[in-house]
């Protein structure tokens, strides 16, 4: 996933099942500002391998709030 920030503060990238849980969340914390890019392994929180399907990624920062639809082909 790629995304710019305007400007450097705390930023928090998770991604949810279709159903709202919490699979991973592949980044919390501060960036400098400029183009950012994350990799999901397709992997939860304790490692194990999701299966193929539609996932949600969100990402906070700041003020902004992004919604993404993912899919995941195993």
């Amino acid at each position: 996933m790629r995304f710019t920030l305007p400007q450097s503060g705390r930023v928090e990238l998770t991604v949810y099942d279709i159903r709202g849980r919490l699979i991973k969340r592949l980044h919390q914390g501060d960036l400098a500002a400029g183009e950012h890019a994350v990799t999901w392994d397709g992997r939860d929180q304790r490692g194990r391998a999701q299966p193929s399907g539609v996932y949600v990624a969100r990402l906070s920062a700041g003020q902004v709030r992004l919604v993404s639809r993912l899919t995941l082909i195993q």
